[in-house]
């Protein structure tokens, strides 16, 4: 079975791209608008016995931030893999995270190959998803221009 990531941007077309490309490289993509449907996404997953594998978020969105959303997972006890992203970048940010668990946040935009090898890394039964994005078919049209402004 593909393991199951949980994508949460407010940006529609940021949250297509990742997710598009996320499903290119073997995944199970879901996705939220802002942290507090992921969070209910998450506790829904979890309540029917398939939670999921990733959490890939940004952080500035409407109703609840990803830093928020990450926060009420771990009080929870839920030690779900974070990859963050955001459009903005600071050292305090990146403390904030590696207090929370996540690694450094990808700063739109950013590369969506290195999004899918640290993925990759994150969950090591996917670690050659790279070598399957390489070998799809070029992303076209609008898919291509919104992944290229990432």
């Amino acid at each position: 079975m593909n393991e199951h990531i949980l994508v949460v941007d407010d940006d529609g077309a940021i949250r297509f791209a990742v997710s598009l490309v996320l499903q290119r490289a073997g995944y199970s993509v879901s996705q939220a608008v802002d942290g507090q449907e992921g969070l209910n996404m998450i506790h829904k997953a979890n309540a029917a016995g398939d939670p999921y594998d990733l959490l890939v978020t940004d952080i500035r969105m409407p109703r609840m931030s990803g830093c928020r959303l990450i926060e009420l997972l771990r009080q929870a006890g839920m030690d779900l893999p974070v990859v963050v992203m955001t459009g903005v970048a600071d050292g305090v940010l990146s403390e904030r995270l590696n207090q929370l668990g996540c690694g450094d946040p990808f700063e739109k935009p950013f590369d969506l190959k290195e999004m899918v090898n640290r993925i990759g890394k994150v969950l090591p039964d996917k670690g050659q998803t790279s070598h399957i994005v390489d070998r799809r078919k070029p992303l076209r049209g609008k898919s291509r221009e919104v992944a290229a402004g990432l």
